[in-house]
């Protein structure tokens, strides 16, 4: 979606009425105005034949289709573009629409007549994204209708690279409602024009929660006693492992004394002469000297 900013005085004439009628006005009193505007009957009877455009005035009698304007943002608005424009009811005043149309005269000092299909902006917001919503200007009580959210990713439109057209399907949001439309303010595309364009209450920072410190202080409550009780379980799974290695070790113990005997657990064996060691067949009685030298270093 592409905003532009831009303004309706530096237009000529027919710029002027080109812009949507209030609500409820039947086709008799639209024909009306449009006669007292154009004061011709072959462009009357012209917008007779293109009526489908709800309340939309155009004069394209030896006029010629634009592709895209420019808008004071530097984007390039062409048919089907969001713009916020200024100075069409009220000098100061801000509407939101989108392109329908871009006509221009056979010379090149007529002017470019651009046909808005105008949208109002509610003072709720969406109530799932918290948003600005647009609603068609034709229908009634614009300011309370619910929005729902119907659009489903359904549409599928090819991938552009370097402006041509590639074979990569992308799957976007088939937009099954054309009268109902969510401003994003979270898009960083000309952001500071949105915020501009748009009313200061719509966009302000929303708290969480109405009482910011009874709501600290409740989940601060809740996260001391979750800390406490898991202080209180990590203390009990600690005396629980303890106690199972006490008792693991002292088993282990008995085991071992039972299944080694006594020299296991450090008793002194009996000094042995050299001679009865050569008996007992210990050491060989061919080198009786090694053996004394083995007996003396492993007494040390």
């Amino acid at each position: 979606m592409t905003l532009g900013l831009f303004t309706a005085p530096p237009f000529s004439f027919p710029a002027s009425a080109l812009r949507h009628f209030l609500p409820g006005l039947e086709s008799e009193a639209i024909l009306s105005h449009l006669t007292l505007f154009l004061g011709d009957n072959e462009d009357v009877e012209h917008v007779k034949r293109v009526l489908g455009v709800p309340f939309c005035v155009r004069r394209v009698t030896r006029r010629n289709q634009v592709l895209a304007i420019e808008a004071e943002s530097g984007d390039s608005c062409r048919i089907g573009s969001w713009v916020a424009v200024k100075g069409i009811y009220h000098e100061d005043g801000v509407e939101w629409g989108r392109i329908t149309a871009i006509e221009q005269g056979e010379r090149a000092a007529q002017s470019t007549n651009v046909v808005l299909r105008i949208f109002k902006v509610g003072q709720l917001l969406h109530p799932v994204y918290e948003m600005p919503v647009l609603s068609a200007a034709i229908i009634p009580d614009a300011q309370t209708v619910t929005v729902s959210g119907s659009c489903q990713t359904t549409g599928n439109r090819r991938m552009m690279q370097e402006r041509h057209e590639t074979a990569i399907l992308q799957s976007v949001l088939d937009h099954r409602e054309d009268d109902h439309f969510v401003i994003n303010t979270h898009g960083m595309h000309n952001a500071h024009l949105v915020r501009k364009a748009l009313d200061p209450r719509l966009i302000r920072p929303r708290p969480l929660h109405a009482d910011r410190i009874a709501y600290h202080e409740s989940r601060a409550l809740t996260m001391r006693g979750q800390q406490e009780a898991k202080r209180t379980q990590a203390k009990t799974k600690r005396a629980f492992t303890q106690q199972r290695k006490d008792i693991d070790g002292a088993a282990a113990a008995e085991r071992l004394t039972a299944a080694a005997g006594p020299s296991i657990l450090g008793a002194k064996r009996p000094r042995m002469e050299v001679g009865e060691m050569m008996r007992a067949g210990i050491v060989p009685e061919s080198d009786p000297i090694s053996a004394v030298s083995e007996q003396a270093s492993g007494e040390i």
